[in-house]
């Protein structure tokens, strides 16, 4: 009994390996350079551990396709970051470490990755919005354009207020010399009211 359920047990395993293996039929590595083909790929290559947090920012990349067996030929890909040794699911969102990473390291070298700038976006958090700085404030005129007036009106004032005074004294002068009947230096008269002989 127990001999026989051993032999059942064997034929049984012998029978899933070939099934397992059918589940993923082709798949291929691609890089910036094109793509090349996995050989006898298995489904290790789609397995890894719990998800785990992304990096925070992108690097360069591998891009992993896979089709499947079965009625509707479906289709897989993955995201490998060999710099990271994190894949990036096909809902381009959720991040594990891959559990063949020997494997995954080995294909990505095969191609040439692509670069960062190309890397899914919606995989990665969004950078913070950058604040722009306060503008500078604007210096206070010192002496060119209309703030310079002043000085101007500094300077010539006094020069104004001078002229003025002078022009004040000069002509009660004059008005002094005609109530007293003084005539200037070149009016012909002398003190008296006489005329000067020619």
């Amino acid at each position: 009994m127990k001999r026989l359920l051993c032999t059942i047990i064997a034929a049984a395993l012998a029978l899933a390996a070939p099934a397992a293996a059918k589940n993923i039929t082709a798949a291929k590595v691609c890089g910036a350079d094109g793509c090349r083909t996995i050989d006898q790929p298995t489904e290790q290559l789609l397995m890894g551990g719990p998800p785990t947090s992304g990096p925070t920012n992108p690097s360069p990349f591998v891009k992993l396709s896979f089709h499947m067996g079965g009625n509707r030929g479906e289709a897989a890909r993955t995201w490998f970051f060999p710099r990271a040794k994190l894949v990036l699911d096909d809902d381009r969102v959720h991040w594990m470490r891959p559990a063949a990473l020997a494997l995954m390291l080995k294909l990505a070298r095969e191609v040439r990755p692509f670069p960062a700038s190309q890397a899914p976006h919606s995989g990665f958090p969004a950078p913070e919005p950058v604040t722009p700085p306060a503008p500078a404030p604007v210096p206070a005129d010192t002496g060119t354009g209309g703030g310079s007036d002043w000085w101007w009106a500094l300077l010539l004032g006094p020069i104004v207020l001078a002229l003025g005074l002078w022009l004040v004294r000069r002509r009660g002068t004059n008005d002094r010399r005609e109530v007293y009947g003084l005539g200037g230096a070149g009016d012909g008269q002398r003190p008296g009211g006489t005329s000067e002989a020619r």
